[in-house]
């Protein structure tokens, strides 16, 4: 998968809403894969490949709070320290930055 096309996909849907984190990111994957059929986040987490440190991290990887399994909050690494998921408080997309307060459980590369 092109990462480009993968966070281009991603910024194009800047303040749109969506149902939780999950479900924008897989829209983004399913769109820049251009899957025809269902997937679920199973389809996505077999296909990452979990990275041991926030240093390791590059534009297009995904950021994950939570379980690998049952995450809480998914978003897309965009590069400069920022990334791309829907606010917890309205389920619209928008841009953020990692913090130490808010800092990932673990990341993963697509």
């Amino acid at each position: 998968m092109m990462k480009n096309q993968l966070i281009n996909i991603a910024i194009a849907q800047l303040g749109k809403e969506f149902k939780s984190s999950i479900a924008f990111i897989m829209f983004v994957i399913k769109n820049s894969k251009q899957i025809t059929y269902s997937i679920s986040w199973t389809d996505i987490i077999s296909e990452v490949t979990i990275l041991k440190t926030i240093e390791e991290v590059s534009h297009g990887d995904l950021i994950i709070w939570g379980s690998k399994n049952n995450p809480y909050s998914v978003a897309i690494y965009i590069g400069g320290g920022f990334f791309i998921t829907t606010n917890v408080d309205k389920n619209l997309v928008e841009i953020q930055s990692i913090n130490k307060n808010w800092a990932p459980d673990f990341i993963g590369k697509i």
